[in-house]
């Protein structure tokens, strides 16, 4: 079954970028995210919305 959602750790690892700058991405309101209690899930479907709006190409992401 695919993921639906990712957390802050994959996320970041996907991107190829920190924790530090993911959770900034995501504070700054840059990452779409989903809070569920204390957890941060970033839906897969929204992230691919976001990376294809910032970098004008089609992008499906594959963890």
């Amino acid at each position: 079954m695919e993921k639906l959602v990712y957390t802050v750790t994959e996320t970041a690892k996907l991107l190829n970028i920190g924790m530090n700058k993911a959770y900034d991405l995501i504070n700054q309101q840059q990452i779409p995210n989903v809070r569920v209690g204390r957890k941060i899930l970033i839906p897969k479907q929204a992230l691919e919305k976001w990376l294809e709006e910032s970098t004008g190409e089609v992008t499906e992401i594959k963890f």
